[in-house]
């Protein structure tokens, strides 16, 4: 289904090809779960609006089983970029998970990035763009600071007029000592000032 992207559309019954799927979610086997979820994420473009499949989705987040919650999350982050619908009543449960002290900190790496993807409203980017701001100083570890700016910068780009405040953030970490946040760091700021150079305060190019 991933390498078939480009020829999904080509489907002529949409509804009984996902209805073909989507009958193993029933499984008492995890790994089936899990399976059928990434198929589902992966034909996200041509189903993004499914209510039945948003459903499955939000309910293996609560999965005790880790390889599901992760191919929940995945799933998560290709429909979170194409339906609104889905991004807004997900946006609270990501974050609560990732706030929670029972998400073990390699899944909160995974979660952070769905929250990119959360910005078709100004309401539900604001409340990201607080969570990830919030997220900083808790997770110091230079992988955390990395995807959590990559999210951040990925906002800023959806929804412009954050980039002044982006481009501050980035460059306060860009003193930072170690490398591999330096460099995410300047790959963040050529993104910006590709996307909307025209954006940054004299001040902020300044102390670049």
């Amino acid at each position: 289904c991933q390498q078939s992207e480009k020829h999904l559309e080509k489907i002529n019954n949409v509804d009984e090809f996902v209805k073909q799927i989507f009958m193993v979610i029933h499984s008492n086997d995890p790994v089936a779960r899990s399976l059928t979820l990434r198929t589902l994420g992966s034909v996200a473009c041509i189903i993004h609006e499914n209510q039945q499949v948003h459903h499955a989705i939000r309910r293996a987040l609560d999965s005790h089983d880790t390889v599901e919650v992760e191919a929940a999350i995945y799933a998560s982050a290709q429909f979170a970029a194409r339906s609104k619908t889905f991004a807004i009543s997900m946006c609270s449960k990501v974050a609560s998970m990732i706030e929670s002290l029972q998400t073990p900190v390699n899944m909160k790496l995974q979660l952070i990035p769905v929250l990119r993807h959360m910005h078709h409203d100004a309401n539900t980017a604001a409340i990201v763009k607080t969570l990830c701001i919030n997220l900083l100083p808790k997770y110091p570890s230079e992988n955390f600071i990395c995807v959590t700016l990559d999210s951040l910068t990925e906002l800023s780009c959806a929804t412009l007029v954050d980039i002044p405040d982006q481009v501050n953030l980035l460059i306060d970490y860009l003193q930072d000592p170690r490398t591999k946040v330096r460099v995410s760091v300047l790959k963040s700021l050529q993104i910006l000032a590709e996307k909307g150079s025209h954006l940054w305060l004299v001040e902020s190019v300044n102390s670049l």
